[in-house]
């Protein structure tokens, strides 16, 4: 009896040390990526703001409820500022491929993000963009105003237009050769 008694004691040790840890006050969210790729994200990948360490990924699915997209569940710390202006963009390292999840405040005066919307179990951040989609965004504007360009120089040298620019040039030759005579 002795032996079971401590048996049971040092179990509801164990739940009671569990029940008061730090996860107490963690605080679960959703994250629904469309357009960013999350290769390299893994259960356990970290949740990071301002470069700390403020959580993990828990799981991650094929979104049933939003076409196309990507549902990440993540638990962050409880005092962690996560506000409604809190965009989540994919953090990946070049060398190793590893991804991790970057959450930016674009406001530090909006309040707390607490509202779960209708039909969600958690409150829902928002999808940001990335800095290696900003850029590749930039690079397809560029190469589409290049293309564009091109365009328009080709058909201002068309064939009629070297033509008549040719007759321009040889017409300004002949004046400059006539008055040079006179």
């Amino acid at each position: 009896t002795v032996l079971l008694i401590l048996i049971a004691l040092i179990a509801g040790a164990v739940v009671w040390l569990r029940s008061t840890g730090a996860e107490v006050d963690d605080r679960f969210y959703t994250i629904y990526f469309e357009r960013q790729s999350l290769e390299g994200l893994q259960v356990r990948s970290e949740v990071r703001m301002r470069g700390i360490r403020i959580g993990s990924v828990t799981g991650f699915r094929i979104s049933t409820w939003h076409p196309g997209a990507v549902e990440v569940l993540i638990r962050v710390d409880g005092s962690a500022p996560v506000r409604e202006s809190t965009r989540a963009v994919v953090e990946r390292h070049i060398v190793t491929g590893i991804a991790n999840i970057l959450l930016i405040n674009i406001t530090e005066d909006s309040p707390p993000l607490r509202e779960v919307p209708q039909g969600e179990v958690y409150p829902v951040i928002a999808e940001g963009a990335s800095q290696i989609q900003q850029v590749s965004e930039s690079i397809q504007e560029l190469a589409q105003r290049a293309t564009e360009t091109m365009q328009r120089v080709s058909s201002t040298l068309s064939a009629e237009n070297q033509r008549a620019l040719t007759a321009l040039l040889e017409n300004l030759n002949r004046l400059a050769h006539n008055t040079d005579r006179s």
